[in-house]
């Protein structure tokens, strides 16, 4: 109840109160008197001249009490989604659990999600266990999305997209560098996108992408998954392209 009452500014909460109160006060006022038309057409005049502040109290009660139940229901909504997509894509996404290693595999650091190496696993039941890093997000709790500045870390590695392909160390890190800034591209010419995800080249192996406003709605939510399934789109086409210098 504190943490709700926080979200109504003190002159509306005390404005809503006292003309309550006063509005009781005028009824009352009104019996002892006696219930005359000069009483009832006095009371009415008195309580015109309350009646604003109850209302403004009223409208603004009801839209905080909307965003409340938003934001209890957010964790939910966001869980819901997220597996509603790997269950899609089950056939090639895993969910992982990633420990915080420096307190004995405890408790999990972050969400994170597998991707198959063996392509062809999309396209038949028969499944493999060889996995390599896709992604990783915060924690699905609703702080440390409605602060902003979500960061979704995208891995790039070569069992995904060159798996039995002979190079040395330096030739893979230019070959996944390309598919890194194809990536990159990818994500901020999307009309979809605009002002809502940028994406940018931590390093071959990794793209960060960050969405810099608060998520507060199901259709920030939306997004969100859509970035995640465009990113998840892009991996297999490059599954198996080569690109050549």
């Amino acid at each position: 109840m504190k943490e709700f009452l926080k979200r109504i500014d003190r002159e509306t909460l005390l404005g809503g109160i006292f003309g309550v109160i006063a509005i009781l006060a005028i009824i009352i006022e009104m019996i002892f008197s006696g219930i005359t038309a000069e009483t009832v057409a006095s009371a009415i005049k008195d309580i015109a001249g309350t009646v604003v502040s109850v209302m403004v109290f009223l409208i603004a009660f009801k839209h905080i009490l909307r965003q409340y139940k938003e934001s209890k229901s957010f964790e939910d909504n966001l869980k819901n989604a997220l597996n509603s997509w790997q269950s899609d894509h089950s056939n090639m996404i895993v969910r992982k659990e990633v420990y915080d290693k420096e307190h004995d595999n405890g408790p999990i650091s972050c969400y994170s999600y597998g991707l198959k190496t063996n392509i062809s696993d999309f396209y038949n039941s028969k499944s493999t266990n060889s996995t390599g890093c896709f992604m990783r997000m915060p924690i699905l709790c609703k702080e440390n999305y409605m602060s902003g500045n979500i960061v979704l870390k995208f891995y790039l590695n070569k069992g995904t997209f060159f798996e039995g392909v002979p190079m040395t160390d330096a030739e893979l890190n230019r070959e996944l560098g390309k598919l890194n800034d194809l990536f990159v591209s990818f994500i901020n010419t999307n009309p979809n996108f605009n002002g809502f995800a940028v994406a940018r080249n931590v390093n071959a192996k990794e793209i960060n992408v960050t969405i810099a406003k608060p998520m507060e709605t199901t259709e920030d939510i939306d997004k969100l998954v859509a970035v995640i399934d465009s990113m998840y789109n892009a991996y297999l086409v490059a599954a198996n392209l080569k690109l050549k210098d």
